[in-house]
């Protein structure tokens, strides 16, 4: 399993995160729960792709080609997400000089710093988040690998990348989404969306929120610090969509939920 994922440019709107119209997908057919989750699975692997590599120049044109949220189908509709998506997008003006080449190592330097050095302490992984010494590839790593180990998938080398890092869980909610059908070559189950809501709430959910701030407050470019939110916001939304597929509600969600 790895992170990479191309970017594109503009796709069109088709999902919000909490417009009464989505109430329906209870009703979905089977086909069309596939498109859905298959176009879902296409974000989470775009966001997988922007939090596990940095940008190269082809990447940066295609993000600066068209609003960054009409990069994705599900679009959270929470002013977070939009302030977010607002920060990524002037983000371009402040620091575009007309050298493609310093905007792309001013990018560099500022993932590097996130999330190889860890200079800037933006918490990547859920270890080192939820950790209460912050060390990596400790217990948090070790129930998120018995997940990837479960649906048939690993971390191509978790020496370089652990198995809790943000982009592979990413990356493996984009597996979770495919999953329609059992896989033919390896016998891994059929992931439901109760399932994916499960992993969520055990796992990138719980520190989503930490990793979020952090990088908001901590990161050096406009880009990485809107990342981090926009992702959240995503995330987020997304649980609320697996809620109207089917999957049980977040405790916290039930606590809000009038009588």
């Amino acid at each position: 399993m790895t992170s990479e994922a191309g970017v594109t440019g503009g796709r069109h709107k088709a999902l919000n995160g909490s417009s009464e119209r989505e109430s329906g997908m209870a009703e979905m057919n089977r086909e069309e729960e596939a498109a859905l989750r298959a176009a879902l699975a296409e974000d989470a692997l775009l966001l997988a792709r922007l939090h596990g590599r940095e940008l190269d120049a082809q990447a940066l044109r295609a993000l600066r080609a068209a609003p960054f949220e009409t990069l994705f189908t599900l679009l959270p509709e929470d002013e977070a997400a939009k302030q977010a998506a607002e920060v990524i997008d002037a983000g371009w003006e402040v620091l575009d000089e007309g050298d493609e080449k310093k905007l792309l190592d001013q990018l560099a330097a500022d993932y590097a710093a996130t999330y190889l050095t860890h200079r800037l302490r933006v918490p990547v992984t859920e270890s080192v988040c939820l950790d209460e010494d912050n060390l990596e590839r400790q217990q948090p790593m070790m129930e998120v690998r018995e997940w990837y180990e479960r649906f048939g998938v690993a971390a191509r080398d978790w020496r370089k990348m652990a198995d809790d890092h943000i982009a592979l869980q990413l990356a493996f909610i984009a597996h979770l989404l495919r999953a329609i059908d059992t896989d033919a070559e390896n016998g891994a189950p059929a992931a439901s969306p109760a399932d994916i809501a499960a992993f969520m709430d055990a796992h990138i959910l719980k520190w989503i929120d930490a990793f979020a701030a952090a990088a908001a407050s901590r990161c050096d470019t406009p880009f990485y610090a809107g990342l981090g939110m926009f992702t959240r916001c995503w995330l987020m939304a997304l649980r609320t969509v697996l809620t109207r597929l089917g999957a049980p509600e977040t405790a916290a969600r039930k606590e809000r939920t009038p009588s």
